[in-house]
This record gives structure tokens, C-alpha cells and sequence, in this order.
């Protein structure tokens, strides 16, 4: 039995057009709800994992549930929701979508994740995953950060800045940053504890896919939060720390956090790149910058986002979930099982050994 949180923006969350349709053999696998015990209304509990994962978990409850509502109706979830589960935005029969932003707790579309997907193909290879999916699109990776290790982080920057003449900004958190701390902390805690009766203690993972909008970083600014992340994550409970590898998004500096996702995981022994394929998922409506590819992806990382259906939503639809979670779980079913090394194959991306 172990331990995956699933942690970072939107592609980790799941912000598909359609809705998820494959159907899942899953049958030990488990997902861990936190909803009731943050809203003081009973305790955590596990679920059986399904397609439909995560959790809305609002920055004020006390605004969420005004009269003490069971499902919050509360829109807006930029400004009021620090996680929230998988969702889709596909609207009617045809290529409409509305915004993410209209949706609430008390309504909205299930969309799709990678976490259903590594969970079945965990459980063909013989292991058995208890879940955790905190999520939310469109925030950097500072929306994990306390106000302590956003101190540590502007201690070490100012440092760079003097000797590099660098101009990278200073972190400053917000309410929302520092109420999400707490609640991704204290969840994690509680999904630690309520895993003990499986006998769960030794293989607590984290599984990181964000970078989209951190993609004006420059390699050692997103190292250094990297790593005071993962110290912080260790922190708390961790052992491990699972890397997806965030992909192309109309911004070329993104080549950059990709560097300092491969260098991380290669300079740590207890964190892993387990998946490159979001990497190679090409947008239907975004050309990627001339000599992008060593080498062009080949069929399988077609039609990976709904972009190739005619939607106006690039995020990674149900074939790239189901791609990038099955590469993640053999790779993580090597390292936690065999103590063998993740796989992959040729790098088809040209800059990530390279330097700009």
C-alpha cells in the first residue's frame, strides 16, 4: 500500500473540455476526502478512487457555506477556492466551452485527471494506491509556499541578484497562498494518519506536475523553489518526491523550468522524473518555436488536448491523462518495487541539456 498526493495547477487538477468516458478497473485503490473534517462536519474519510477526483476546499468557509449549505454555490474559484477537484468545461454537443470560474461546488462538470489512470495501471503491476488530489489551476508554485519559506527564498535570491546582476522578483504571498499552505499541510497530515491502519507509513509520495505559470522563471529560480519545497515537504512527512514534466504552453522560457525539473530529480536521490509525455503533447492551435523538437513526438502524443477537437481549451484531455498516468505509474512501481531506476525514452526536446 502507498501513499500519492498529487499536487500543482491545472494539468494536475484536470481542466479537460470533455468529460472522462473510459471506464477504469479500479478495485483497491482509494481516494482520501478531507472536505468534512476542514468544515468541522465529521471526519476524513477514504473513498473508492473513480474518475471523478478532488475536492472543492475554500479559502473562507464561512463565505462558502453562509447558512451552513452542504455543497457551496460560491463561483469565482480563483479568488475563493484554494483546491478544487477535476473539472470540465465543454459545453452542450458541440466545441462551446464556458469558463472555469462559473462553476461552484454545488455545480460543475467532472473532468479529467491523470490520477484514475496510475491508479488502474498501479494495480495491474500489483500495487494498491491511497490518493490524495490537491490541485488547483492557474497558480505558481508559491501557492505551496509558507511565509517562512517565501523569507528563506527572497534571503537566497537577493544573494543571486548581487552576485549575477539577475532581476528575478521577490515572493510575496497572499491570504490565498498562505490559507493554502495550511490546508494542503494540514491535509496531508490527516491523510498520513488516517492511512496508519493499512500499514501505509513508508512510501509517502509526492506527485508534481505544475510550471505553466511559473514559465518566466529563470532555471535557478524555480530550482531554488523546488528545493525549498521539497525541504519543506520532507518536512511533513515525505519521503519521495515524483516528477511529471511540465509542458509546452506558448511560452518558450518554459524549456527553462523543465531544466530545473530534470536537474532537480537527477542531483536528488529521493526525487524522480516519471514522466516526460506532457512534454510532447503538441496544441492543435499553437505552433511550438522553430527547433523545438530534436526529434517530432510521434502519433501517440496526437490529439492529447482538446485543442484537436475543436475546443478552445489547450489543457491535456482524457488520451494525455491516460498516457502520462500509466508512464507514472511504471515508473513508480519500478522505483517504490523493483528499486530499479524510471524509464524513459529518447529525449525529443532540444535545450533541456543545453543552456540559453
Amino acid at each position: 500500500m502507498d501513499l500519492f498526493v498529487f499536487c500543482g495547477q491545472s494539468n494536475m487538477m484536470g481542466a479537460s473540455a470533455r468529460q472522462p468516458v473510459q471506464n477504469l478497473r479500479i478495485r483497491r485503490s482509494l481516494e482520501f476526502r478531507y472536505r468534512d473534517e476542514y468544515l468541522g462536519r465529521g471526519p476524513a474519510s477514504f473513498v473508492p478512487l473513480t474518475r471523478h477526483c478532488g475536492e472543492f476546499l475554500y479559502l473562507d468557509p464561512a463565505k462558502a457555506y453562509p447558512t451552513g449549505e452542504h455543497l457551496s454555490t460560491l463561483t469565482r474559484y480563483g479568488d475563493h477556492a484554494c483546491f478544487v477537484p477535476a473539472m470540465s468545461n465543454a459545453q452542450g454537443c458541440g466545441t462551446a466551452v464556458v469558463p472555469f470560474r462559473i462553476f461552484s461546488e454545488a455545480e460543475y462538470r467532472p473532468g479529467c485527471c491523470m490520477i484514475p489512470f496510475f491508479a488502474a495501471r498501479y494495480e495491474e503491476l500489483g500495487g494498491q494506491a491511497l490518493c490524495a488530489h490537491i490541485a488547483r489551476g492557474g497558480v505558481g508554485i508559491r501557492h505551496y509556499f509558507s511565509a517562512a519559506m517565501a523569507r528563506t527564498y527572497n534571503r537566497a535570491l537577493a544573494l543571486h541578484r548581487a552576485v549575477c546582476h539577475t532581476d528575478e522578483p521577490d515572493m510575496h504571498l497572499g491570504e490565498m497562498e498562505e490559507v493554502a499552505n495550511r490546508i494542503f499541510t494540514e491535509k496531508c497530515r490527516s491523510f498520513f494518519r488516517h492511512a496508519e491502519p493499512f500499514g501505509a507509513r513508508q512510501n509517502r509520495t509526492a506527485v508534481w506536475l505544475q510550471g505553466e505559470s511559473d514559465a518566466g522563471d529563470s532555471e535557478f529560480a524555480y530550482r531554488l523553489k523546488l528545493e525549498l519545497l521539497w525541504e519543506y515537504m520532507k518536512s511533513i512527512g515525505f519521503g519521495r518526491f515524483f516528477c511529471v514534466r511540465v509542458g509546452y504552453w506558448g511560452k518558450p522560457g518554459i524549456i527553462r523550468v523543465m531544466r530545473a525539473q530534470e536537474n532537480f530529480c537527477r542531483e536528488h536521490g529521493d526525487c524522480f522524473m516519471v514522466s516526460r509525455a506532457a512534454s510532447y503533447m503538441p496544441d492543435a492551435d499553437l505552433e511550438t518555436p522553430a527547433g523545438w523538437y530534436l526529434t517530432q513526438p510521434g502519433p501517440c502524443y496526437r490529439g492529447c488536448r482538446d485543442t484537436a477537437y475543436g475546443y478552445n481549451n489547450s489543457h491535456i484531455n482524457e488520451k494525455g491523462m491516460r498516457l502520462i498516468g500509466w508512464e507514472a505509474a511504471e515508473n513508480a512501481f519500478r522505483i517504490l518495487h523493483q528499486g530499479l531506476p524510471p524509464r524513459h525514452g529518447p529525449e525529443l526536446l532540444r535545450g533541456i541539456a543545453e543552456r540559453d
